[in-house]
C-alpha cells in the first residue's frame, strides 16, 4: 500500500482540511483490491520499480520528465522499462523516467497549451484535478507555479 501519510499531513495544513477525512475515507474504499481487478498487480509493480533518487524534476516543459545527474545502469534502466511496460496503457503524458521515454495514447501536452492560456495564473494555488487520470495535468499546474 502507498503511504499517504505526508498528503494527510500536508492538506490538514490547507483550507482544505475540512476535506481530510473524506479524502482518506475514498481513498481508502477506491484503493480496495476489490474495486478493481488490477490493483494487487499494479502496486507490485510499483514495488519492483528500481529506486533511483530524482535530482531533475521539470514539469513547466511538454514532456514531464524525471531524472537524476547519476544515469541509470543498463540492468536498472532495463527493469525501469520493463516494469513501466506492465503499466502500460499510459493513456496521458508524455513522460520521460530516467531516460525512458513513456509514448502515451493522448498528447496531453497540447491540451495543456490550449488550456493554459485561459485559467487564472496558478502561481502559490491550491488546485483539485477532479479525475486526474494518471496527474499529468496536476504536474503541469504545479509546474506552472501552483503550490498545492
Amino acid at each position: 500500500m502507498m503511504d499517504y501519510t505526508a498528503f494527510f499531513s500536508d492538506i490538514r495544513k490547507t483550507h482544505l482540511q475540512v476535506f481530510a477525512d473524506d479524502f482518506k475515507a475514498a481513498l481508502a474504499d477506491k484503493m480496495k483490491p476489490q474495486r478493481h481487478g488490477d490493483l494487487g498487480y499494479w502496486l507490485q509493480t510499483l514495488i519492483r520499480l528500481p529506486s533511483h533518487t530524482a535530482d531533475a524534476i521539470q514539469l513547466d516543459a511538454d514532456t514531464v520528465t524525471i531524472d537524476s545527474t547519476q544515469p541509470l545502469s543498463t540492468p536498472e534502466k532495463r527493469a525501469l522499462t520493463g516494469n513501466l511496460m506492465r503499466l502500460h496503457p499510459w493513456r496521458k503524458g508524455p513522460f520521460s523516467l530516467f531516460g525512458v521515454s513513456i509514448d502515451t495514447e493522448w498528447r496531453s501536452d497540447w491540451k495543456w497549451q490550449r488550456l493554459i492560456s485561459h485559467i487564472d495564473d496558478l502561481t502559490d494555488r491550491t488546485v483539485l484535478d477532479v479525475g486526474c487520470g494518471n496527474g499529468y495535468h496536476c504536474l503541469r499546474m504545479r509546474g506552472a507555479g501552483a503550490r498545492f
